[in-house]
């Protein structure tokens, strides 16, 4: 690797940690409480937590509600936060190799991975 590729992925990194808040979405208390339900008993077809007995579910992202309480049990919040981090950062590394490649000048391609890379709500909701 060049030194301007480690400088970039070191910048997109530094980047995704920059602007990924610390605070989590409601659903996240869910997931982990889901998955944690789903390892215990299965996945069953039920919604227990619904305002309504006997409420027929299909858990269609089972696999990442196990994965987050995995994650939680191990390391709390914390360990979410940095899964999230992670996860950012690979998706824009990825995002970044493919404009480089579509590109010719390295520069072009990280303003354009940076510049997609700002969440909406940094933008528009203040």
């Amino acid at each position: 690797m060049k030194k301007r590729e480690i400088l970039v992925v070191l910048l997109i990194i530094f980047f995704v940690f920059a602007i990924v808040p610390k605070s989590f979405q409601n659903d996240t208390f869910y997931t982990v409480t889901i998955g944690r339900d789903i390892l215990q008993y299965g996945i069953d077809g039920i919604d227990h937590y619904s305002w309504h007995k006997g409420l027929s579910y299909t858990s269609p992202h089972w696999l990442f509600d196990i994965v987050n309480y995995l994650i939680y049990n191990v390391a709390g919040f914390d360990g979410l936060y940095i899964f999230v981090c992670i996860l950012a950062s690979a998706t824009m590394l990825i995002f970044y190799w493919i404009l480089r490649k579509k590109n010719v000048y390295w520069l072009v391609s990280l303003v354009r991975n940076i510049g997609f890379g700002i969440p909406n709500e940094r933008i528009f909701y203040r």
